[in-house]
């Protein structure tokens, strides 16, 4: 009585195994196929496989040439002294660019040529400008930057008795220039500082220029 109940139940599992067993071997296949047929795609989440990311960092500040080593300013402008005394100023400078960039560090020479009522004189010196793109409106390039400028100065005083005054001088100021293409511009110098010491004392004026720029 009970030999066909253990054979029975042997006859079960047996079959219950050999199922499982089918099952899996189609499974595992299928999992095999899967791997094996979608490659992963790493690139997507890498930002330096981006092109727009890599365009957007190639673009420059502005879109000015990419060499600039001179600039050259001509303009004029009245002065007026602490004292009150007003005069007039002729501007001729050039900076050389030290990056060869429409930004950034310039120096050059400078020279101020002074006119007004029985009064004349010059000065010569160094002077620098380190320029800072602003924006670029209606395809006119801002520039915006400090100036400095400092040498040698000598006036000539035509009253009663001619006079001259030898000193040295120093400007401190800044500059707002509009470039309308890649080579003309304006700038203008709303507001300086300039003082002086040699023969006759101590002196102070603020100063305002404005007029032409070149670049090549």
């Amino acid at each position: 009585m009970h030999a066909p109940a253990k054979q029975r139940t042997g006859s079960v599992l047996s079959a219950a195994v050999l199922a499982l067993g089918l099952f899996a071997v189609p499974a595992q296949n299928a999992n095999a196929g899967q791997h094996s047929f979608e490659p992963q795609d790493d690139s997507q989440d890498d930002p330096r496989e981006d092109p727009q990311a890599e365009e957007a960092a190639a673009l420059p500040s502005s879109d000015a040439p990419a060499t600039v080593r001179w600039t050259l300013n001509g303009g004029l402008g009245p002065t007026v002294g602490f004292n009150g005394v007003a005069f007039g100023r002729l501007i001729m400078d050039g900076q050389y660019r030290l990056f060869g960039a429409d930004v950034g560090p310039a120096v050059g020479p400078m020279l101020h040529v002074l006119f007004g009522k029985n009064r004349s004189g010059l000065q010569l010196g160094p002077s620098f400008l380190w320029e800072l793109f602003l924006a670029d409106p209606k395809d006119i390039r801002i520039y915006v930057g400090p100036f400095i400028a400092t040498g040698y100065g000598m006036e000539r005083y035509d009253s009663v008795i001619v006079s001259f005054r030898h000193y040295w001088f120093l400007t401190l100021g800044g500059q707002a220039r509009a470039m309308f293409n890649d080579r003309f511009g304006a700038f203008v110098r709303p507001l300086n500082f300039d003082i002086s010491a040699g023969t006759g004392g101590a002196r102070g004026a603020w100063s305002f220029a404005a007029g032409v720029s070149v670049d090549f």
